[in-house]
């Protein structure tokens, strides 16, 4: 078979970092992958192994214990190397011969100790591929997983709120590489016009819908992450279900808006586009967030584009007294909160977060948002609407927070105004739920899973 492929040493690299120092599978992919001496395909192959072991790091680690004669796990170093050759047999369908060749000798370089042990492994586990995933997919919740290269808890949850084969198919959109979505705020000119200019960066730009004014799909997306547009900020990265949030917002000039949770204020940033798309700048835009470098990172790009109608304000949105101190009197227009969530509609975009959460997460989550709506609920004026919205698909995080609310004395003052089918791109009418929140689901080619309520205050 010849020496080790560079690119599994590549990946092999990225893997050892992200589980020794728990970094961003992205971020030091991309730092590897720059520093390294490969062709296009090799740095093809060495991402979709790096990716998919660590997105399989459960699965792949089950395999490990059932192959292993020993009662610990090897040192990470082995343990590493033999993932990405188990990834290759079980997920990826490589050669056996392949796969245990090119383990065996990763193993052996990095730790020439376990060669055998690597050898016996191997071996077994081609022996034992044709038994993969143990079960019934289409029956067994624990086979799926492992299939899929989910935790068990979490693919159980789903179906427990969407049934075996809806959660058969956003499992499998887990593992998809997700479409690339952008908005084009006014200010970088029409959508048709910085759809000339991106083709002209070889990028493929192509509308989203008329119902989402200002997106754009980016079809070929590792050309398009390196595009000018992007590097400036003349596009925003922003899913279509999340740029539905904005659209919900419907900001007007001369309003004033808070976004609560704004992070690094994308959403801010269209906010402000949105009203003055509608004929001139919004009164305020208060974007807040719990974390200062995020807002300060959020002033920074605002003054940069002279969007002076946003600024930045750095409090926990669940503490009414934290709020009172800094809004003081102030009622807003729109109030759009970004509600901390699980994250679970966005996982095929952030392959390592997968096994860090827990089964309690939606729960605990859902009780901090309760505690984040009704504060924030005193800021609206009357006549004016909140929209609360995530990017996960679990009812304890979405609807259960909206209706607990609801109940509330100050709830009371709120009632739903439904999401109807003239608000959203065709096909999506499906996401719009009987109390008329609206909740996406991860599909290939689709929108991430997001949920938005619009509450709208009793004059």
């Amino acid at each position: 078979m010849g020496a080790l492929s560079p690119a599994r040493q590549l990946a092999y690299r990225v893997v050892l970092t992200v589980e020794k120092s728990e970094s961003f599978a992205h971020e030091t992919l991309s730092r590897e992958l720059d520093n390294a001496q490969l062709d296009d395909r090799d740095k093809a192959f060495a991402t979709r192994l790096a990716y998919g072991v660590i997105a399989y790091r459960g699965t792949l680690l089950d395999l490990l214990k059932r192959l292993s004669s020993k009662k610990q796990m090897p040192a990470p170093e082995v343990s590493c190397a033999l993932q990405i050759a188990l990834y290759e047999i079980f997920i990826d369908n490589q050669k056996d011969f392949v796969a245990v060749n090119q383990g065996v000798e990763l193993v052996k370089q990095v730790a020439p100790y376990a060669r055998g042990f690597a050898n016996a492994v191997l071996r077994s586990a081609t022996r034992m591929r044709p038994e993969f995933p143990f079960g019934d997919v289409t029956k067994q919740s624990d086979a799926l997983a492992r299939q899929e290269g989910l935790p068990q808890w979490l693919v159980d949850q789903l179906i427990a709120e969407y049934g075996f084969e809806q959660t058969t198919l956003m499992a499998r959109a887990f593992n998809e590489p997700p479409a690339l979505f952008a908005s084009v705020p006014v200010w970088s000119g029409s959508r048709e016009s910085v759809i000339d200019s991106l083709a002209r960066q070889n990028v493929e730009a192509v509308p989203v819908s008329d119902a989402l004014p200002f997106a754009l799909e980016l079809k070929n997306s590792s050309q398009a992450v390196k595009t000018t547009a992007i590097m400036k900020r003349h596009i925003l990265l922003m899913d279509s279900a999340a740029q539905l949030t904005v659209k919900m917002a419907d900001a007007r000039p001369k309003q004033s808006i808070m976004e609560m949770g704004a992070g690094r204020g994308n959403k801010s940033l269209m906010l402000a586009s949105s009203a003055r798309a509608q004929g001139g700048p919004a009164k305020e835009i208060i974007s807040v967030d719990l974390h200062a470098f995020k807002s300060e990172l959020l002033a920074k790009e605002a003054k940069r584009l002279n969007v002076r109608e946003i600024s930045t304000l750095t409090f926990d949105g669940t503490d009414l007294d934290a709020m009172r101190e800094h809004l003081g009197d102030r009622l807003f227009d729109s109030l759009v909160i970004d509600a901390p969530c699980s994250g679970v509609g966005t996982l095929r975009r952030h392959i390592d977060k997968r096994w860090t959460l827990k089964p309690t997460d939606s729960r605990e989550l859902g009780r901090l948002n309760e505690k984040l709506l009704w504060a924030n609920a005193h800021f609206v004026k009357p006549g004016g609407k909140i929209i609360y919205a995530t990017c996960t698909m679990f009812n304890e995080e979405n609807g259960h927070v909206i209706s607990e609310f609801l109940k509330t004395e100050l709830g009371a003052e709120y009632t739903i105004e439904p999401i109807v089918p003239a608000d959203v791109p065709s096909g999506w009418e499906r996401f719009i739920l009987k109390d008329g929140t609206f909740q996406s689901i991860p599909e290939i080619g689709g929108p991430d899973g997001h949920f938005i309520a619009v509450l709208r205050r009793k004059k």
